[in-house]
């Protein structure tokens, strides 16, 4: 029979072992070179957490003057269209149309009465007076109505 290594022992180190516990000799040199690399891996890392302070100090003083900033010039509201009351615009329309009424006008302007404006204008036309249709307005409320009188 032949001697032959197993594969599993091929690439073990069976004096490994022993070299475990037994301290490692280096000179003077080589004492003073691992002495350098680690001052400079030292120094590297500090560099680098200087580095990241120094970013972050940025970043909050940049955020100090947009905050600032935003107090100082405040946004300004966004105008939303709102309708006005419908009470509001009859009244605002039928004045101008009394106001064109008295001066004989059948028009705002240059624009001409549309069946709405007239609506509006009869109803000026009866509640002052001018005309005696037979009709009446009653009520004092904010709800008239218009009666009609049998003369």
């Amino acid at each position: 029979m032949a001697i032959t290594t197993r594969a599993k022992n091929a690439n073990q180190h069976p004096g490994k072992f022993l070299l475990r516990d037994k301290q490692v000799r280096r000179t003077m040199v080589q004492k003073a070179e691992d002495d350098q690399r680690e001052h400079e891996a030292l120094e590297q890392k500090a560099a680098a957490r200087q580095a990241g302070l120094a970013r972050i100090a940025a970043i909050e003083d940049r955020l100090a003057a947009e905050e600032l900033f935003d107090s100082a010039n405040p946004p300004k509201p966004k105008p939303r269209p709102r309708r006005l009351p419908q009470k509001a615009t009859e009244a605002a329309a039928a004045q101008t149309v009394k106001t064109n009424a008295a001066n004989g006008a059948g028009s705002i302007g240059s624009v001409p009465l549309t069946k709405d404006m007239e609506g509006i204008r009869a109803k000026l036309d009866v509640d002052s007076g001018d005309h005696d249709d037979g009709v009446e307005v009653a009520g004092k409320g904010r709800k008239c109505r218009v009666q009609h009188v049998l003369r």
